[in-house]
């Protein structure tokens, strides 16, 4: 059924506004899929191919979006035929054939089936074989990493509550959340363990996270991931990331807000919303169907995660709307004016940050300690040891109160020492005037810093000082 034919959505917020624009956008292409997949040539990985991730994906939107509640027929209407358009490439015969011939199949195939029946369309047929799959537990065989551990457990229990519990203590090792890790070291990989993680252990927000998690570091985590993908300016996992902010008590931390910020003005200004994949230069190059095909497959995963996201918006109420203008700098004083000069020199292809973060409702005092994580995540992933020297003098010149990323900073500096004393990999086969002048400087700096961090707070152990 096209977007033209169905009921008109009622008047909204934006986040439901968007939420609409993302269902049209599935439903115009989801009857192109089977047109569109010879042009998807890149891999896809997990050993699937790209029409049957799209479908899965496609198929969970259909059953989370209906949640965004309201007197909404148009919503319904949409998530219903939307599901409806996908049914008979979710439920082929050639998905049976490999289940039959491969029980561990069941979680590739099994989730767009899944969602599909708690959408409201079953199929006994299907159901039969996946439903002996499942109970074979034949999907134990093939070797997981904790968060893929985790999507199988989450596909069984939607079968079998009782036979198939969701258990954090079961991946707890090796898994992320267990890990002390940092945005100076994640990879977009690793976002994306952290943000599906919390989507299967919540049951995609419905149930709160295990008391095994360890919820103020989680949230630390993810207030600092936020920051490196603002910096990033990947609205993709950006988009997760929120997602999971607000799914783990429904608050938005003054990151997540700047975030949430971030990613509907980059909605709005560019029209769409594009995956990092994505390449304008190459996409000019473009016609006809390879065109189009190239657009979707670069744009439809961040389109629904944008919809996951209003969804949630739209079911807790929560009355998000831009901010109406951009105002003046709201990072006043010395502290704030030299925070922001550094920022746009450093930031200048990311030409949406800086207007955002000084826009957003959120306090200056939390806006400078975005912009100074923001700063010490590119000083440290590329390797910018100047810049972090410099953010050393600066947050002590300023008063300026240390975050968690400045401590781990000073730990992650002191793994660059060497053993003649020296610091920083330009240093290694070089002892000459100018690297002893450098690791001098940083030295200082950092030994500064520390001294500067333990008049708030006792530093942490992994602070580890530089001769």
């Amino acid at each position: 059924m096209p977007p033209s034919t169905l009921p008109q959505p009622p008047p909204g917020g934006l986040a439901r506004q968007r939420l609409h624009e993302a269902l049209d956008f599935a439903l115009r292409h989801s009857a192109q899929l089977t047109q569109l997949q010879p042009y998807w040539q890149e891999p896809c990985g997990n050993g699937i191919e790209w029409l049957d991730k799209v479908v899965t994906e496609t198929a969970l939107l259909c059953l989370i979006a209906p949640r965004a509640g309201g007197p909404d027929p148009a919503l319904v209407a949409k998530a219903q035929a939307l599901a409806a358009s996908i049914e008979p490439l979710a439920r082929k015969v050639a998905y049976l054939q490999k289940i039959m011939r491969n029980p561990q199949y069941v979680i590739v195939y099994g989730i767009a089936h899944l969602a599909l029946t708690a959408a409201g369309r079953p199929d006994a047929y299907f159901d039969f074989v996946v439903r002996r799959a499942v109970h074979a537990r034949l999907h134990q065989a093939a070797e997981r990493i904790p968060f893929r551990d985790l999507d199988a457990m989450w596909l069984l229990h939607g079968y079998d509550e009782e036979a198939f519990a969701i258990s954090f203590e079961a991946v707890a090792y090796g898994s992320i959340l267990s890990a002390p890790t940092s945005p100076f070291y994640l990879t977009r990989t690793d976002g994306y363990a952290i943000t599906h993680t919390v989507f299967y252990l919540t049951d995609f927000g419905r149930h709160p996270l295990p008391a095994a998690i360890d919820q103020p570091r989680l949230r630390q985590l993810l207030e600092e991931t936020i920051a490196w993908n603002l910096l990033a300016g990947d609205l993709d996992l950006l988009g997760e990331l929120l997602l999971c902010a607000w799914q783990l008590d429904q608050q938005w931390g003054p990151y997540a807000r700047l975030g949430l910020d971030y990613f509907f003005t980059s909605w709005q200004r560019l029209g769409q919303l594009v995956a990092p994949s994505f390449e304008p230069a190459h996409f000019a190059t473009l016609a006809g169907p390879e065109r189009a095909a190239y657009q979707f497959l670069h744009t439809y995963h961040t389109y629904y995660v944008g919809a996951l996201l209003c969804t949630a918006l739209c079911e807790s109420g929560f009355p998000y709307e831009l901010p109406i203008a951009p105002g003046p700098p709201a990072l006043p004083g010395s502290a704030g004016h030299e925070l922001q000069q550094l920022a746009a020199e450093i930031f200048a292809a990311n030409t949406f940050l800086l207007p955002v973060v000084q826009a957003a409702a959120v306090p200056p005092a939390d806006k400078a300690s975005c912009l100074l994580d923001m700063l010490l995540i590119q000083a440290v992933r590329e390797y910018d040891l100047r810049l972090l020297a410099r953010l050393y003098e600066l947050v002590p010149r300023h008063g300026l109160p240390p975050t968690s990323l400045l401590r781990g900073s000073l730990a992650y500096l002191a793994l660059q020492q060497l053993p003649d004393g020296q610091c920083g990999v330009f240093a290694i086969g070089a002892d000459t005037p100018a690297t002893r002048a450098a690791s001098a400087w940083l030295a200082t700096c950092a030994a500064q810093m520390q001294a500067y961090c333990a008049s708030f707070e006792p530093v942490a152990d992994s602070c580890m000082s530089i001769a």
